[in-house]
């Protein structure tokens, strides 16, 4: 579980919903935000736009300073910009808000992103803008551009759309949604870089539900630069299993599960590699920009990195053997992943080959580790002179 400092040599344990821990950190510059709307103050329940504003957000002569939209079709797909669209609240408990916005801080707790959720009362962030749930579009662009110059945030709608005049679009009972590609410039899920504030559609017929909850944190991913890792089933069980913990695969967007992370193992490109069978490519990896991990590239992103409290470890959604061992003021990290739970089906490492996947962190804050689900143990040495969370 979390929040629990290791005082045995060796663990085992299954990570469940039920087992999240978030701690108060010390304050940090934050370099990201991600803001969650639900629609608190839409008027009357409903924000209205148009399929052209909320594609193409906010212009500048700048690119770095343009806002990105997401591109909503109707219901026979087709698009123009003068067409109505209607954001439309539903309803979710405060209970079902919180559990949601627990698991998507969670994910995002090893980064130096921070998750707002939006109310109807302001809020003042700690990049000192005030923000509060949105009336307009102009109140999303001046949320996204209130923070310090630099700062590259999403904007998370969960809602109903509706395109003029009806056409809700919900994509599925499951939910779904859609993240910019707007005409204003290249986005950074094409990029594989935060280069914009973003603005991204995430679509909900209301109430609690697994895909809604892991969705927020996948469609900001898609903000943040990253692509998908294994989308369609591959019909070999290890491999689905081993992507379930990952925020970037429908394998974890479509379970009933909150063991989510951007992993820190290497994962496999999904899309047209993996069309449903057999991945066309073992070895073609979710990450870009030279990275191995999902984790990594936001890692080593100037502008998102990594939360300066923590050093992150993860296993995967498999069956993992995490070892930590302690070499001077570094810790090695050697992750192991099985297709069973007697650990006797190792899973090659994608990319890389071999069954291990190691690197290094430093002893000098608190090591936060991800299990990923299933059955994982965790062998860590007594002596790291750290806490583990």
């Amino acid at each position: 579980m979390f929040g629990i400092k290791l005082a045995s040599k060796e663990s085992s344990k299954r990570l469940h919903r039920s087992s999240l821990y978030i701690e108060q950190l010390e304050d940090r510059i934050v370099l990201a935000y991600m803001f969650v709307e639900f629609g608190d103050n839409f008027p009357l329940g409903t924000l209205s736009t148009t399929q052209g504003a909320f594609r193409d957000v906010a212009n500048d002569s700048v690119p770095g300073n343009r806002i990105l939209g997401t591109q909503l079709v109707d219901a026979v797909n087709a698009f123009n910009a003068a067409t109505p669209l209607d954001i439309v609240k539903q309803s979710f408990t405060l209970t079902n808000r919180a559990e949601m916005l627990a698991v998507v801080r969670r994910a995002y707790l090893p980064l130096n992103i921070t998750v707002v959720e939006l109310t109807a009362a302001s809020q003042t962030t700690a990049d000192g803008r005030t923000v509060a749930s949105a009336t307009s579009m102009t109140n999303v662009i001046n949320t996204l551009r209130g923070g310090v110059v630099g700062s590259k945030d999403a904007y998370i709608f969960v809602a109903t759309f509706n395109i003029g005049g009806g056409n809700p679009r919900t994509y599925g009972p499951g939910g779904g949604g859609n993240s910019p590609t707007s005409a204003l410039d290249t986005s950074d899920l094409s990029a594989a870089s935060n280069a914009h504030d973003d603005v991204a559609a995430l679509y909900s017929a209301g109430g609690f539900s697994f895909n809604t909850m892991n969705n927020i944190s996948h469609e900001a991913g898609h903000c943040f630069g990253l692509q998908h890792s294994i989308t369609n089933a591959t019909n070999i069980a290890e491999i689905d299993l081993f992507h379930q913990a990952e925020i970037m695969s429908y394998r974890n967007t479509n379970a009933t599960t909150s063991s989510i992370a951007f992993t820190r193992y290497p994962m496999i490109r999904g899309d047209s590699n993996s069309p449903g069978g057999p991945v066309l490519n073992y070895n073609s990896l979710a990450a870009r920009t030279g990275d191995s991990t999902l984790y990594d590239q936001l890692r080593t992103d100037a502008n998102v990195g990594v939360n300066p409290n923590l050093s992150f470890v993860s296993g995967t959604g498999a069956h993992d053997i995490i070892t930590i061992t302690k070499s001077g003021a570094i810790a090695n990290v050697v992750v192991q992943a099985f297709g069973d739970a007697a650990y006797s089906v190792p899973i090659t490492v994608p990319g890389l080959g071999g069954t291990t996947y190691s690197y290094t962190i430093p002893l000098t804050q608190t090591i936060l580790i991800y299990g990923g689900g299933s059955n994982d143990r965790f062998i860590i040495d007594g002596n790291l002179g750290v806490n583990i969370k």
